[in-house]
């Protein structure tokens, strides 16, 4: 004799209903068979009891009360399928009855202890596979399932069920066994250069499903190259994360990641001058983050700076020079600078400047020929 607890199964129930709740598909199996063995479908036949050995459902004696029920479909198994079973899974039913409602029968199928009795056995082999069974369900006409708990086998076609659970007629009762063939599974490593990871590290995954690294670089850094067995992955270069979805595993693979610093920002200082000058360097000019940038301001012959205007504000220190320099230093943000320029000297009030002493001196040289001629006289 075997006897099989199933008190677990109502924890998985839980857990494939989180699974699906959250989206892992993954949790179900890759394939499934659904098969009755031989003999299954004249068990039914015989006599399915209560604890105290009521044969309300008597195939026999009270026709119309149970019937062959149809297999289950893979989604009313689902609930009760590991979560670890993700290979294939054969299911091999050994019972399928539909029990409907009988006069003098509850008005549902109470809780409590229940009886599979086969007065002639269908088979030898199907008694064994009976016995082999590790699964009991039972489904109401609402829709509801829940599990049994295979208490007791007895050879010669007798099994012990028990359920915590009322269920709506007409309810199925199916007894199977669940066999899980995993799939292959296959490794994937991935090696990250300095400055950066890639999660996770190691995979084990099986035959046909997907698995994502993540490759970060840190802060500063972008990553250099992303290679696959050998292959670069172009599209990861030069950004700071990448995921990398490896589809449908069917061979260990390899990623290796490198990463390298990040350019630093830049930003555009935009130099101008106005005529008789220059600026150099001029338009515009771009400088790295951090660093400092040099300009000189030069007049043209005969000319001096007549302003000076960095970032709209002007900078009296170079004004009235022939030339200055200036130095925006640890640039962060962009900036401007401009320059005019006028002449050097400048005529005026009192003294007339250069053309007025070049016209008293003009006077002064002839004098003497004024003086000379009135001397004569």
């Amino acid at each position: 004799m075997r006897r099989f607890k199933f008190a677990a199964l109502l924890s998985l129930i839980l857990l494939a209903a989180a699974a699906a709740f959250c989206g892992g598909a993954d949790a179900a199996p890759r394939s499934m068979s659904i098969t009755g063995v031989p003999g299954y479908e004249r068990a039914w036949l015989q006599y399915f009891a209560d604890g105290e050995w009521n044969f309300m459902w008597d195939g026999y004696r009270n026709p119309g009360s149970i019937e062959l029920a149809p297999l289950p479909t893979e989604e009313e198994l689902t609930p009760f399928i590991q979560s670890d079973y993700t290979g294939h899974l054969s299911v091999e039913v050994s019972y399928a009855a539909k029990l409907n409602p009988v006069w003098g029968a509850y008005d549902n199928m109470q809780a409590g202890r229940y009886v599979i009795a086969v007065a002639s056995l269908p088979s030898k082999e199907w008694d064994e596979a009976l016995q082999s069974s590790d699964t009991a369900v039972l489904i109401g006409g609402d829709g509801s399932s829940v599990s049994m708990d295979i208490d007791l086998f007895i050879p010669g076609g007798v099994c012990y069920l028990s359920s915590n659970s009322a269920m709506t007629y007409p309810v199925r009762v199916y007894v199977m066994k669940l066999t899980h063939t995993p799939l292959p599974k296959y490794t994937l490593t991935a090696e990250a250069g300095a400055n950066g990871t890639v999660a996770p590290a190691e995979a084990e995954i099986e035959e046909g499903y997907s698995q994502d690294f993540e490759v970060k670089a840190d802060e500063g850094y972008l990553i250099k190259s992303l290679t696959l067995d050998g292959a670069a992955v172009k599209e990861a270069e030069g950004l700071g994360t990448y995921v990398l979805t490896l589809e449908n595993v069917t061979a260990a693979h390899k990623i290796a990641a490198e990463f390298e610093p990040a350019p630093l920002p830049t930003f555009a200082i935009t130099a101008s001058a106005g005529e008789n000058g220059t600026v150099t360097p001029s338009g515009e000019v771009t400088a790295e983050q951090g660093a400092a940038q040099k300009f000189e301001i030069k007049a043209s012959e005969g000319y001096v700076i007549e302003a000076l205007t960095v970032d709209g504000k002007e900078d009296e220190e170079a004004s009235g020079k022939e030339s200055f320099s200036f130095t925006f230093e640890n640039v962060t943000e962009t900036h401007t600078i401009a320059a005019t320029f006028k002449r050097a000297y400048s005529g005026g009030g009192g003294g007339g400047g250069c053309d007025a002493g070049l016209g008293s001196l003009s006077l002064l040289a002839l004098a003497p020929f004024v003086l000379r001629r009135r001397y004569r006289k």
